[in-house]
Parts: C-alpha cells; structure tokens; sequence
C-alpha cells in the first residue's frame, strides 16, 4: 500500500465531514430518521381522527369501501363499533372504539419519545463537532 492511501489515525472515517461514515453523515441519518418517525405518527394520528369520524356513523350508514388505492366498491357500515386495525406486516386485529383509540394514541406517545431521543442525540453530536 502507498503512504499516500494510508489515513493518519486522527483522520479516521468517524472523523471526517461529509464522508461515509462521517459527522456529517451521521447527522444525516439523524435527521433522516426524524422525519421517517414523524411521518408514520402523523399516520397514527390521522387514523386516529378517522376512528373518531366514523364513530359518529350510525348502522347502515353507506360508504365506499377500498379495494386498492384507487378503486372503492359500495357498501353499509354494520357495526360503527368495530373496526380492523393494521399492526404491521399484514395483519389486522380487531377493536372496538375505546381498543383502537388507546392503540393509536399509544403508538403516537411512543413515536413522540423516540422523537425527543433522536433529536437530544443529534444535540449531543452537535454540541461535541462543535467543541
């Protein structure tokens, strides 16, 4: 290997700016992370204010029921208690009203703290490039 392609220690990848793997980088990803965990609980919440508009439904109530996301078949609300919630990876539970709104608003706290642990992080790496 050539002296020229060999990093001095003080100039290792963890340390360099706008390198792979650098400060920079890494605030990237922080902030990345962010906002991908501030878009999925504003899906929660969203969910959440549609579980509390069709509460006011009553039965038979018509509706367009999705297909696919872009067509929709007729049909009548038979039960404006019960609803299927996504958990993930295809499956779905079914809840009641009060089930369902404490799991959205338990998955928006969670998502609110992990929010506040990234960006206590990203100060943390701020406040050590900076010094």
């Amino acid at each position: 290997m050539s002296s020229n392609s060999q990093l001095a220690p003080s100039q290792g990848p963890s340390q360099a700016p706008g390198k792979p793997g650098g400060p920079s980088a890494e605030m990237e990803l922080l902030a990345y992370s962010v906002q991908q965990l501030q878009s999925a609980k504003q899906k929660f919440r969203e969910s959440g204010d549609a579980l509390l508009r069709q509460k006011e439904n009553q039965k038979g109530t018509p509706m367009l029921v999705p297909l696919t996301s872009s067509m929709y078949v007729e049909g009548k609300l038979d039960d404006p208690n019960s609803f299927f919630v996504d958990i993930g990876t295809g499956y779905f539970v079914e809840k009641n009203y009060q089930q369902a709104s404490e799991y959205f608003n338990r998955k928006v706290k969670f998502l609110d703290e992990q929010i506040d642990n990234y960006l206590k992080l990203m100060q943390e790496k701020q406040q050590q490039q900076a010094s």
